[in-house]
């Protein structure tokens, strides 16, 4: 009976103490969006103007491409670097083009692995690969890595009704190079943060239908990476497949 009153007062205390943590903790949402998402997602560029390339690797007699652990050879092209140094490997998945105007909209580039310096020449360098997604083929470009934070946010959601203002932007790619794409997939639209589009901020996914239904909110996502013309989002609710050509409107 004694342990008992005891243990009973050591919760009420530490009630007191400690107040409502976990609530505090998620109180402004929790990580929606993982580092290793945005460190492995995509993003755009008008030129592709990478010194650094890869040339061959250690296992090129025998196989096209290398993985986790190989050490591939990177030509340097005037660029410094050092000993231990990390880069991300890239790959350019080719030119992206507007669905509905046809315009282009730069080169598409996925960020497939790391790669840490082994060994510095005077032209070349051999690096590791380590935490590839894809195999790391010849061609393929380093940047330097830059360590990414997780999105901590609130899923907002969508509203059932349609705003009655025109969608203000459009879906141009789905990830992999999907006909359709769902729930936690990764998308790219013409929006960036000249419109005022930040890390973070979530839209709404509009479809429209036909002449009876002009158009129907069928989902939300979030923005993982920003630039000035483009966004790099992950879709977090929809009810229906989302495809290229699909519109997007902020939030009001």
């Amino acid at each position: 009976m004694k342990k008992l009153i005891l243990f009973t007062g050591f919760l009420l205390i530490s009630g007191f103490l400690f107040p409502q943590v976990k609530a505090t903790i998620y109180e402004k949402g929790y990580p929606i969006v993982t580092e290793d998402e945005i460190i492995y997602s995509y993003f755009v560029v008008e030129k592709i103007n990478f010194p650094m390339k890869v040339i061959g690797s250690e296992r090129e007699e025998f196989c096209k491409t290398s993985s986790d652990y190989d050490i591939v050879a990177v030509s340097r092209n005037g660029s410094e670097t050092k000993l231990g140094e990390e880069f991300i490997v890239v790959r350019n998945e080719g030119a992206l083009y507007h669905p509905h105007t046809g315009s282009k909209l730069g080169y598409l580039m996925r960020r497939i692995g790391l790669a840490k310096v082994k060994c510095v020449e005077e032209e070349t360098f051999l690096a590791e690969l380590k935490n590839c997604i894809y195999p790391v083929m010849k061609g393929d470009y380093l940047i330097p890595f830059e360590p990414k934070l997780a999105v901590v946010a609130e899923n907002k959601g969508f509203e059932e009704c349609p705003s009655p203002l025109p969608p203000t932007g459009t879906i141009v790619y789905l990830e992999n190079g999907f006909n359709e794409a769902g729930l936690y997939d990764k998308v790219v639209i013409d929006l960036g943060e000249k419109d005022g589009i930040n890390v973070g901020t979530q839209l709404t996914i509009v479809q429209y239908i036909n002449d009876r239904i002009p158009k129907v909110n069928i989902g939300n996502l979030i923005v993982i990476e920003a630039q000035e013309n483009t966004s790099v989002a992950k879709i977090l609710s929809c009810r229906n497949p989302v495809r290229v050509g699909d519109l997007v409107e902020l939030k009001q």
